[in-house]
């Protein structure tokens, strides 16, 4: 049994690599922690294949992130990611733009307005970035004969494999071409946040809410907004409609339960996460959840959505009788045998299992983390999503933990109910009781 605990060690070690990118010194801990394991069962052919793997990947993983052309995790990066922030404890809303505040709009603007603000907005950006940038910009207009809405798809697309400025430019662009357009005004001014021009995105958004006022998208990019300006109350204003009309608004309600976690109101912060994490996994709201609710685990959120398939169920094998006579002693020994064989073929399957996901996976993210799937280095602003890693990195560490747990709680009822089913009396020639322990079975060791 501690075998197999030390294979699902080994297999929780190596998928660390495939879903995240750990710091050095966490790598050289988890590899101290399964040579230690390890030495225990040195001799075993299948351990010493997945702990040879694990080497292999730490060194992988390791000239790999020597390599990397700089941080992502620094806050004050445009485009950094907030799910990769290792202190949450820092995380605050900036303080409150009053001259941007103030500079917004007074009333909404008429579709003239709107098309001359977008306008004016292009060109003081075409002069900001490299001029090579605007010319592509152009020229993808010109491909796609200044269609907005085949503009505004391809600039979504290009933010997303992070051709940033590019995209940018162009769904200004294509917002100034289309302005009837309500979703390409949204998706507009989504980008405009995520550049960390809210200003510019209200009017937009504003713009659009008179025709779809009861819109939870556009109501939780105001929201947001309003939120990166540092105006949380207007924010809350907000994401609290966007929450109403869709409860299971995920990023609506990772915002909301920001602000009040900064305000230190962190009960109705916990409702607002929990609620986020169980329609989407939001990597932020994960992380500050995690932070201030005391034993808190992401399963139990997840679960009800996502049917886990059954890789290995130790409770759903039989343990061989014990011998209890010489009369059945090779009867016993032959199905204790039968047992292990059992036991060991199946370890092999899983751990030949292990090594070959193990490989593929890491192949791909280092694929990816070096070219960016296109033969392109990242630039140092730029960030990578992986959908799912480290929401399956969260879910194997989580089910991994509580398996630990059943198991460890299993062979100690089990230890405790053996000592004291075979603990013999006996009674000696001169009438005395003795009590005597017999040796646990060793399946059990």
């Amino acid at each position: 049994m501690k075998k197999t605990f030390l294979i699902c060690f080994l297999f929780s070690f190596s998928a660390q690599f495939v879903f995240a990118q750990p710091k050095q010194a966490e790598i050289d801990k988890m590899i101290k922690d399964a040579q230690t394991l390890a030495k225990r069962y040195g001799n075993d052919s299948t351990v010493k294949k997945v702990m040879k793997d694990a080497q292999d990947q730490q060194k992988k993983v390791g000239d790999a992130l020597k390599n990397q052309p700089g941080s992502n995790n620094d806050p004050s990066s445009q485009y950094a990611d907030p799910g990769a922030y290792s202190n949450v404890d820092n995380w605050k809303f900036s303080a409150k733009q009053t001259a941007l505040l103030a500079s917004l709009p007074k009333k909404i603007f008429t579709k003239a307005e709107l098309v001359s603000f977008l306008n004016d907005m292009y060109s003081q950006l075409s002069k900001k970035i490299q001029p090579g940038i605007a010319s592509s910009v152009q020229s993808i207009a010109a491909k796609y004969n200044n269609d907005g809405i085949k503009m505004g798809d391809a600039a979504v697309t290009g933010w997303y494999t992070n051709y940033r400025e590019e995209a940018l430019l162009l769904i200004i662009k294509a917002a100034a071409n289309s302005p009837d357009d309500g979703l390409l005004l949204n998706n507009c001014a989504a980008l405009l946040n995520m550049s960390g021009i809210e200003q510019k995105a209200i009017p937009l958004l504003k713009y659009v809410l008179q025709s779809y006022p009861t819109n939870s998208m556009l109501l939780n990019n105001l929201g947001q907004a309003y939120a990166g300006l540092g105006e949380t109350d207007t924010a809350m204003l907000y994401l609290g409609r966007a929450i109403k009309i869709e409860p299971e608004n995920s990023e609506a309600n990772n915002t909301a339960g920001q602000i009040e976690a900064a305000k230190g109101n962190k009960q109705k912060a916990i409702e607002y996460f929990e609620q986020s994490l169980k329609v989407a996994y939001c990597k932020p709201a994960e992380l500050k959840l995690s932070k201030i609710k005391k034993d808190f685990k992401l399963v139990p959120l997840v679960r009800p959505r996502v049917k886990i398939p059954e890789y290995f169920n130790l409770f759903k094998y039989d343990l061989p009788a014990q011998c209890t006579s010489t009369d059945n002693a090779a009867v016993a020994v032959a199905e204790d045998n039968a047992f292990r064989n059992m036991i060991s073929k199946q370890m092999q399957a899983f751990g030949s299992k292990i090594a070959e996901v193990s490989q593929h996976h890491l192949q791909e993210s280092m694929r990816i983390m070096n070219a960016n799937g296109v033969g392109r280095k990242l630039k140092k602003d730029e960030f990578i999503a992986q959908p799912f890693y480290g929401l399956c990195q969260i879910m194997a560490r989580d089910i991994l933990k509580d398996f630990q747990t059943d198991a460890a709680d299993l062979e100690g009822r089990v230890l405790k109910n053996y000592s004291s089913e075979t603990a013999v009396v006996f009674v000696n020639s001169q009438g005395s009781m003795i009590r005597v322990w017999q040796t646990p079975p060793n399946i059990l060791r």
